[in-house]
């Protein structure tokens, strides 16, 4: 428990939030304007994800984490962790875009936007511990 509060650990969880405010900028952008319109909200969210899926794992590589496989190896890893947790996130929204406080209180666009949100926040966790194991084979 002590580790969890050390300032290396810290500071990844700070670069990995810096490099997913990037990505989850691009994701958000293609779900709301591109693909929302057009597509159901799972859809919708799968197809911002992939996009989003690919530009989290350059910033990640590039920036965040250091590799202790092959690039290939860490990519197929890291994708099959993120179309796992983006699956999660799409039978989320799902679920979300149906809650009546939200329903009932806004737009029908600021209702997928606030369960987009939520949704985001929860795969925010569940992706850093995973790729952080992913990549240097360790959870902390």
């Amino acid at each position: 428990m002590k580790k969890l509060l050390t300032l290396k650990f810290g500071k990844s969880v700070f670069k990995f939030g810096l490099g997913s405010v990037v990505a989850t900028v691009v994701d958000l952008l293609l779900f709301v304007f591109v693909f929302s319109p057009i597509l159901s909200p799972f859809y919708a969210y799968l197809a911002a994800a992939a996009i989003g899926i690919s530009v989290n794992f350059l910033i990640q590589k590039l920036f965040i984490f250091e590799m202790k496989k092959s690039v290939y190896s860490t990519f197929l890893l890291s994708v099959s962790a993120s179309i796992i947790t983006t699956f999660i996130g799409a039978f989320l929204i799902e679920e979300f875009v149906g809650w009546s406080i939200l329903t009932e209180n806004l737009e029908e666009t600021h209702v997928k936007t606030v369960a987009y949100i939520l949704v985001t926040g929860i795969r925010f966790f569940l992706n850093f511990f995973s790729k952080k194991y992913i990549f240097e084979r360790k959870f902390v």
